[in-house]
């Protein structure tokens, strides 16, 4: 019969530095077993393998920028959730490069190709998303085929933007496909 004179304390409550290693490697373990998140470097490439929901988390979480004069690259997301949205992507790029930013003009050229085409002009206004603000590229008095077009775009990281690409469609504005830029020193 185990009586309280004869009672001894297991030996890793008796000592503190073993005590801190037991529960040190049960902390271990249980962290270790865990399911890790991969922790995923946002470049333009990354966001191409983002679901739409990954993508707009990402454009609410951005931040409204000062555009600067300079060539953007840039990659189009057409209906990420979609099969084949890669390959409509690479299409895409196939003739669409980016966006060339204007400042003292205030307006935005598309790159297709090697020539410049497709204006818009640049504010900054509220996001049709959440109403938080963003730069605009607002195509309305661009070419008639365009004008129904408005790109709202953030940072979302140093260098890197998303953007929206809506349509003005009655009686509100559809979400046509998300698209990202990022600052580059080459050339269209």
């Amino acid at each position: 019969m185990l009586s309280s004179e004869n009672y001894k304390e297991p030996l890793f409550l008796e000592s503190t530095t073993l005590n801190h290693c037991y529960y040190a490697t049960l902390l271990a373990t249980v962290v270790l077993a865990l399911p890790l998140k991969a922790q995923t470097t946002l470049n333009i490439d990354s966001l191409g393998k983002m679901s739409a929901s990954q993508l707009e988390e990402l454009y609410r979480n951005g931040k409204v920028f000062e555009p600067s004069d300079g060539y953007l690259k840039g990659r189009a997301f057409p209906k990420p959730d979609k099969l084949g949205h890669q390959l409509r992507s690479e299409a895409i790029g196939l003739v669409w490069k980016g966006k060339n930013i204007y400042t003292k003009e205030a307006i935005m050229l598309n790159q297709v190709g090697k020539k410049q085409k497709v204006s818009a002009s640049i504010s900054k206004e509220e996001s049709w998303l959440d109403a938080k603000p963003s730069v605009i590229f607002d195509y309305a008095s661009g070419p008639k085929w365009a004008q129904k077009a408005r790109d709202e775009v953030r940072e979302i990281a140093p260098g890197l933007y998303l953007g929206i690409m809506y349509f003005r469609d009655c009686p509100c504005p559809k979400m046509g496909m998300f698209f990202a830029l990022e600052n580059c020193a080459c050339k269209p």
